[in-house]
């Protein structure tokens, strides 16, 4: 049964979905790239960027941290 309803909440998302729209040339987008690339374009890769960086290092860390040492032999 509840694979069933499984399919039937996938089956009615994937009816009501809509396709995605976009305008690359509209005033909107016009003002959202001036935006990002005006001035600084690598302070704001930066800031997107940043949380990757550290969730990779708080997993790094989180790996290296405690637990028996692996006999590779």
């Amino acid at each position: 049964m509840r694979i069933a309803w499984r399919l039937l909440s996938t089956l009615g998302v994937l009816t009501s979905a809509r396709a995605a729209s976009a305008c690359p040339n509209c005033s909107t987008a016009r003002v959202v790239r001036g935006l990002v690339f005006a001035d600084h374009p690598w302070s704001n890769l930066a800031v997107t960027a940043a949380p990757f960086v550290v969730f990779a290092a708080v997993v790094w860390a989180l790996s290296r941290v405690g637990g028996t040492p692996r006999n590779p032999g």
